[in-house]
């Protein structure tokens, strides 16, 4: 047999793109996140990282948590209550210009005025700013653009509110899960046999082109 050490790596494109909302991310620990985010991009998979305060992560990945922003390109702040978490997004944020203009005047005799100017920079939030930030915005930074301080969206405006519970819509009710077999098709010879699980709502069966349902 071949040495594994000397076999090559092969790299898989999922033709689907997946997408992962990691809510509460710092509850579930992921020893090889910080290693898979930086690839899963040419996987076709992307994730959305979502923690209440730095601190979290530098708890839960120590020497490898600044992967996890480093590697997002598209931060979102709502604010919160964490003091290395507001000096990040001070530090974040970058220093704005500031141009000083001082004039100096002595009397007497031979009298003189001068008059200087000083370019300084300061953030362009302080820490304490950030942490004082009016809850009605949030901070976005986009790779390669300047960042943004928006609006919130309020959620109880959003056209689909009428199909939760806070909308007057029913619950979600989970029921489990249904075993299915398909069959994929493969080339143009036949099909492929896998094992699906749908998550069971109502009666329904998803189908979609390409595939051929059956119960078992």
């Amino acid at each position: 047999g071949s040495n594994p050490s000397q076999a090559s790596m092969v790299c898989i494109s999922h033709a689907v793109f997946f997408f992962f909302m990691l809510d509460e991310f710092a509850s579930m620990p992921l020893p090889g996140f910080t290693r898979e985010l930086a690839t899963m991009r040419s996987r076709n998979i992307s994730a959305s990282t979502i923690i209440q305060n730095m601190a979290q992560i530098k708890e839960q990945y120590k020497n490898s948590w600044e992967t996890i922003p480093g590697n997002s390109d598209t931060p979102l702040y709502l604010g919160g209550n964490e003091s290395s978490t507001h000096e990040y997004i001070s530090k974040a944020l970058g220093k704005s210009t500031i141009d000083a203009k001082t004039h100096g005047q002595t009397k007497g005799r031979s009298g003189s005025y001068s008059t200087n100017f000083q370019m300084s920079g300061r953030e362009l939030l302080t820490p304490d700013a950030v942490r004082q930030l009016d809850n009605r915005y949030a901070i976005l930074f986009i790779r390669g653009t300047k960042p943004v301080l928006d609006e919130k969206y309020d959620l109880t405006k959003h056209p689909a509110i009428r199909f939760t519970p806070d909308g007057g819509g029913q619950p979600y009710l989970f029921i489990g899960f249904s075993r299915w077999i398909g069959w994929k098709r493969q080339g143009i010879f036949g099909f492929r046999k896998v094992i699906l699980w749908q998550i069971v709502r109502n009666e329904e069966i998803p189908t979609s082109s390409g595939w051929e349902m059956g119960t078992i």
